[in-house]
């Protein structure tokens, strides 16, 4: 009896931990990929920054930015640009995001935002298990 009792017991959090970690992966993140162009850049560029908010004009700017999704060097001889990310969407609910671009020198000068692009996640959570049940051989 002991034996069953805890065979419950180890299939309940098996079942328990499998579900909370579907919702957590399913939940929080998803990949983007965003393409800019960049005619004529100067001979000092040093790459681009890539920002993400939940707020459209709301990115603050800057290296150490909680808004800074991604840093890429500059590819001379490129115009044509992609940066590939996993976004974290608080809350891991349906989220509008914005996106902008800035471009930065080797003196570390940073320029204003490129336009703004958005896009809706939807990271909604599995729903819940419904019921749960004891299999016995």
């Amino acid at each position: 009896m002991k034996r069953m009792e805890a065979l419950i017991v180890f299939a309940c959090c098996v079942v328990v931990s499998l579900v909370m970690w579907a919702a957590l992966v399913h939940a929080a993140e998803g990949p983007i990929k965003l393409g800019w162009n960049y005619d004529n850049p100067p001979a000092d560029l040093a790459g681009f920054r890539v920002y993400a908010s939940t707020t459209a004009g709301g990115q603050a700017l800057g290296p150490d930015s909680t808004d800074l999704l991604a840093t890429l060097p500059h590819d001379p001889g490129t115009t044509e640009h992609t940066a590939q990310a996993t976004l974290t969407v608080p809350g891991g609910e349906e989220t509008e995001m914005f996106f902008i671009v800035t471009a930065y020198d080797t003196s570390g000068n940073e320029s204003g935002p490129s336009n703004e692009v958005s896009k809706v996640f939807d990271f909604k959570a599995p729903p819940n298990v419904v019921e749960i049940y004891i299999v016995t051989d």
